[in-house]
């Protein structure tokens, strides 16, 4: 049974009448009272890149595009992250030293 699904028997099961299952990335959005606009939602968990389109607009979230790549690894992406900060940090630390002589 597939997690969702499963996810919905539970509640059901608890009597719980189970409208709809939304994923992480978009019940953060739909947390923040966002009143409009297009927005990409995405997240680097479980060894996936996931990403979501979305529009907002008078309250009602709409999913515009869903899509997920399982080639790059979170671990792969935090050390492009990690490394893109070391350097960009490097350069901060060598533009702050020429302007003090």
């Amino acid at each position: 049974m597939m997690p969702k699904k499963r996810t919905r028997v539970g509640w059901k099961t608890c009597v719980f009448d189970v409208l709809g299952i939304v994923d992480e990335r978009l019940s953060r959005l739909a947390s923040k009272n966002i009143d409009g606009g297009i927005f990409a939602a995405f997240s680097l968990g479980g060894g996936t890149f996931n990403i979501s389109i979305l529009e907002i607009s008078d309250g009602v979230i709409e999913v515009k595009a869903k899509e997920f790549d399982s080639s790059p690894r979170g671990e792969d992406f935090d050390l492009v992250l990690v490394e893109y900060m070391v350097e960009e940090i490097r350069r901060l630390i060598l533009w702050m030293s020429l302007e003090t002589k």
